[in-house]
């Protein structure tokens, strides 16, 4: 409020009466507003000349959660009224609905009467239905996804004056003939074509997808988005809900436009002092060699031929041959587990540039880029071999004249499968992309330039969210920090939607011209729009951005960061995982009724569940393949089989080694090395990947024992107190036959099993295979549980069960008194096991606490054999506090990032932890 009698804009004096308030909160008072008018000595009378002078915009979101439309409206306005001026200078509205309101479909005009009713300044209103809308629940704070639930996301923005909006709205059929013909009256705009910046805002349907790259162009080529064109493809919650589009104008004291579409488009074009810049991030990994398209027929692909660099053999690169053969050929070459999640997972990525003007590095850095745009196909042609895609990636240069976008021969191609750390990998990079673009502009502010960022819009897709980061709100909430980093937060909103597709003309590739972009559609993958005032620097493009990030990034980080510390914080954890029921899935509430969805499945809550529901149906498979009786009577003969190896004696015979060495001259304790085919956040170890030759799968299947023959044979062999594996056949590649091959190739070294025990007949496996010890997650199992499972460790046959507890409150649950009678070892763990990732000096916390010191003395005193290791690490110095901390040995496994073709490789790994 200016209670002062004078202010100074440039170098100009003015008077003001001081007994006069004005809010200018939402003003920005800068040189930029020289040609304000003159202002008079009544600063009531003078507010409008103030507004219509200062080329400011503000955007506004939030969130509510209501089952009720009516009330979540008026929960978005409550919200807005505070702040000052917005309810009566917002002109325009985007929203994102759940279509779980679609029980009372009627109710949508709801939300177009409030606005009428409580924003007078709105004339210009666009949304659509969406199965997960995302934004601030208080505004400007964290984001949530609301998945599966009715919810309503509204975007408030206040255009300053040098920003005016103008929409239109197109059926499918003016959408073919706006693309064939040159005629631009057939697009419903309401304003001339101008030279002046224009950025586009499209909310798509489904049906329209394939015409949606040909329409970017043309209206590119027209001169209608000289800023850009992004949007997304509305979704919704299930198929009894089909997916709505909304567009509605007002003037004067009617709708001038007002419709609900099923087919078609809605835009909104915002021209003048705007821009906006993209980030992509992808959920895929490729698969496979890259491929040529040779012959095509519009969407349909025919023939395809291996990029040249991937064979020597120029005959080898010349064969061409139709999509699902080379499908079928890179199947085959792949281990049973990945191809079914090929088959399962499959996606195509495509990029208009051809492989055949590219270098070998040139052409992969496309796709460790993320320059690629991935989709599922809609179409297998058996008799033909071909593969028919929705939408096909375009140059903006193109002059298309068909229907719609043709595949064109020289296209890359290249098969692609989901994968969840390629989707956390790129989407740390994107947040690191978002931070550097805000980062950029806060500098700016610092010097002449005054421009500032306005809105941060998220497009996901209806594939990612918590199906692939298996933690509701992940991706949001990652952006967001990058927002806080940034100092943004207070005033720069983040809000979308999850789609059915994301599309954009903004995107560039690593062979494109400077300035040169391509439209596409991403099914797969999630667009994130930064919106700002129009800068005097160069904008860079998206593909520059993240090419520029990724050459910091070199691998994927197994390292909890900062900002997911604070987010997923576990330090009081107990148990936090619920045993897993397929029959049932989540109510959904709307209005006074709960109602079941069919497709919507049950939703781990953390990214462990996740890996132990999946673990569970694994093992509920083998218990109807193998009876529970015969695996008990296997596990008891097993004795005969595979003759015990005591880990106490071996931790003893080493102890008394390093005793009788000069004092100090050893600085870590004993290790316990975990041979590991594949990683959750490190990806995969092994490149035995040819399973389809006898040779290869041997090759593939004698990996773990290799790399147990040669660490036995190794010159730290003395240092080594037990080796294992994980049996997880899913994420860790694993199998209980990986126990027997090891047993076989080693002579004294005890063998551990790693594996997410949820069922006593895990444990009777786990012994017949020839495990000496078996690890139990108290994340998983409640004290109770483990008490039963040492038991039975114990009558099968001195099978060493070692709980793995990952906080303090864990771990001294297990050590009271009483809690567990019979255990023998526990294992400290620093990972975060909501994350999976490690949380450097964790361990170290725990066991530096009194309460634990005192816990494990008591323990020990009961029996003197009881073991403490720790397992986890983020670097080799921490295996030095461990020996200092007094524990008894280290389990070493996602640590050893190895790409060795055989135990060569492990040993190689450990010698760097050694040294």
């Amino acid at each position: 409020n200016l209670c002062h009698s004078f202010v100074f804009i440039g170098p100009k004096q003015l008077s003001f009466r001081a007994t006069s308030s004005l809010s200018l909160s939402h003003l920005r008072l800068n040189r930029r507003i020289s040609g304000m008018p003159s202002l008079r000595a009544d600063i009531g009378n003078q507010f409008q000349e103030i507004t219509e002078g200062v080329p400011y915009s503000k955007f506004f979101c939030a969130l509510a959660l209501d089952p009720d439309l009516n009330v979540a409206v008026k929960q978005i306005i409550d919200k807005a009224s505070a702040e000052e001026g917005l309810i009566k200078s917002a002109q325009v509205v985007m929203f994102f609905v759940s279509s779980l309101y679609e029980a009372t479909a009627f109710s949508y005009d709801i939300i177009f009467e409030a606005l009428k009713q409580y924003l007078p300044g709105a004339t210009h209103i666009i949304g659509c239905t969406t199965g997960c809308p995302v934004g601030p629940i208080e505004p400007y704070g964290e984001p949530s996804e609301i998945e599966a639930r009715a919810s309503l996301s509204v975007v408030l923005a206040s255009l300053g004056s040098e920003v005016s909006p103008a929409m239109f709205s197109m059926s499918t059929e003016s959408i073919r003939k706006y693309c064939k013909s040159p005629d631009d009256n057939i697009i419903s705009y309401d304003r001339e074509t101008s030279s002046d910046n224009e950025v586009v805002f499209m909310l798509a349907t489904e049906d329209t997808r394939p015409q949606l790259s040909d329409l970017m162009c043309g209206l590119e080529k027209r001169g209608r988005s000289s800023g850009g064109v992004v949007g997304a493809v509305a979704s919704s919650v299930t198929t009894l809900h089909k997916p709505k589009l909304f567009i509605a104008q007002w003037s004067g004291n009617e709708w001038a436009k007002y419709d609900k579409l099923t087919s078609g488009v809605v835009g909104l074009a915002l021209k003048g002092n705007i821009a906006l810049q993209t980030v992509l991030a992808r959920s895929c990994v490729p698969v496979g060699p890259m491929f040529e398209v040779k012959e095509a027929n519009k969407r349909e692909i025919m023939s395809l031929k291996m990029a040249p660099f991937h064979s020597d053999d120029p005959v080898a690169s010349s064969v061409t041959s139709s999509p699902l053969e080379q499908l079928d050929a890179v199947l085959k070459a792949l281990p049973t587990d990945q191809s079914y999640s090929l088959k399962r997972e499959l996606l195509v990525g495509m990029v208009p540039e051809s492989p055949s003007v590219l270098s070998k590095a040139g052409a992969s850095s496309i796709f460790d880029s993320a320059q690629f745009y991935s989709q599922k196909p809609i179409a297998f042609d058996p008799m033909t071999g071909s593969i028919t895609v929705s939408c096909l990636p375009e140059p903006l240069q193109t002059n298309s004249e068909s229907e719609s976008p043709q595949a064109e021969s020289g296209q890359t191609f290249q098969f692609c499968v989901r994968d969840t750390p390629t989707a956390r990998q790129d989407l740390q990079e994107a947040s690191e992309s978002l931070r550097s673009m805000l980062q950029n502009i806060k500098d700016d502010q610092s010097t002449a330039n005054d421009d500032h960022p306005l809105a941060v819009l998220m497009f996901g897709s209806m594939e990612r969210g918590n199906k692939v980061f298996r933690y509701q709100s992940w991706e949001s909430r990652q952006m967001y920090q990058s927002i806080k980093d940034t100092g943004f937060a207070a005033s720069l909103p983040l809000a979308g939607l999850f789609s059915s597709g994301a599309f954009t003309n903004r995107l560039s590739t690593a062979s494109s011209k400077e300035g040169a972009t391509t439209a596409a559609v991403l099914e797969a993958d999630t667009l994130y729009v930064l919106l700002s005032e129009q800068s005097s620097k160069p904008v860079p493009s998206a593909g520059s951005v993240v090419r520029e990030e990724k050459q910091a990034v070199l691998k994927i980080s197994d390292i909890l960061t900062a900002v997911e510390k604070r987010m997923f914080d576990d330090s009081e954890d107990g148990v936090i995982v619920t045993k897993r029921d397929p029959e049932s899935a989540h109510p959904v509430r709307v209005a006074s009724m709960d109602y079941f969805i069919p497709e919507k499945i049950p939703q781990p809550s953390n990214f462990l569940e996740s890996l132990v529901w999946d673990r569970e149906k694994e093992v509920d498979k083998m218990r109807e393949r193998f009876q529970l009786a015969r695996a008990l009577a296997l596990a008891k003969a097993a004795a005969g089989k595979f003759p015990s190896r005591d880990l106490n004696k071996i931790l003893r015979d080493i102890k008394l080694r390093n005793k009788l060495l000069s004092a100090g001259g050893v600085e870590t304790p004993p290790l316990m090395i975990e041979v590991l085919r594949a990683s959750v956040n490190n990806g995969k170890l092994t490149r035995y990947l040819d399973t389809s030759t006898n040779d290869g799968y041997a090759a593939y299947s004698q990996f773990p024992g290799d790399c147990a023959a040669a660490v036995e044979a190794s010159d730290f062999a003395v240092n080594i107190a037990a080796i294992g594996c994980n049996v997880d056949s899913g994420t860790f590649r694993g199998q209980y036959e990986d126990l027997e091959v090891i047993k076989k190739r080693t002579k004294t070294l005890p063998v551990f099993c790693n594996d997410f025990v949820v069922y006593a007949y895990q444990l009777f496996n786990a012994k017949s295979s020839g495990a000496d010890a078996v690890k139990l997650m108290c994340s998983v199992l409640s004290v109770q549980e483990v008490s039963y499972l040492v038991k039975i460790g114990r009558a099968i046959g001195d099978l060493m069960c070692v709980a793995v507890v990952s906080s303090k409150s864990q771990l001294l649950e297990l050590l009271a008194p009483g809690a567990v009678p019979g255990l023998q070892a526990v294992s400290i763990s620093s990972r975060n096991m909501r994350l999976w990732k490690v949380d450097p000096r964790k361990a170290e916390r725990i066991l530096s606490d009194p309460q634990v010191q005192q816990a494990i003395a008591e323990k020990r005193k009961e029996n003197p054999d009881f073991l403490v290791f720790q397992e986890a690490f983020a670097d080799k110095e921490e295996l030095a506090v461990a020996q200092k901390n007094g524990v008894d040995a280290v389990f070493l496994g996602e640590e050893l990032l190895v790409g060795g073709e055989d135990g060569r490789g492990i040993v190689k790994a450990i010698q760097e932890w050694l040294l």
